[in-house]
């Protein structure tokens, strides 16, 4: 299938690039938005190593848990279900630890997924 023609350079005048109007982007839109950004990221990779460091929490399974507890109700079932199995097909279990034993805890009691009831949804009357 042939590609349409863009207007402008086929037997028309050839616009040369317009570096100025670049410079001028570049410095007024890209440069304080890159810094920003730089900052940004600065701040949660600080505020990351804040969770790692002073509250002793793994980072990559609290990341994790946090973007699964953003997602929509039904994404949100579907992937807690396919996590849930696929460590039941691997034999992955979480054990009681030090300080799970230091509260009583039985490791039989541990869930990895919690589970429960879903909220109640008021659904409406269709007559």
């Amino acid at each position: 299938m042939a590609k349409k023609e863009k207007g402008g350079q086929n037997g028309g005048p050839i616009t040369p690039p317009d570096f100025e109007k670049a410079q001028r982007i570049y410095k007024q839109d890209v440069m304080p938005a890159h810094k920003a950004q730089k900052q940004a990221m600065k701040e949660a990779g600080d505020a990351w190593k804040a969770i790692k460091k002073e509250c002793r929490v793994h980072k990559g399974g609290y990341h994790k848990a946090q973007q699964v507890a953003e997602m929509e109700e039904a994404e949100q079932q579907a992937w807690l279900r396919s996590f849930k199995v696929g460590l039941e097909q691997n034999g992955v279990r979480l054990h009681a630890d030090a300080v799970d034993m230091m509260q009583g805890v039985n490791a039989a009691d541990l869930e990895v997924v919690p589970t429960g009831a879903a909220d109640k949804i008021d659904m409406p009357v269709v007559n």
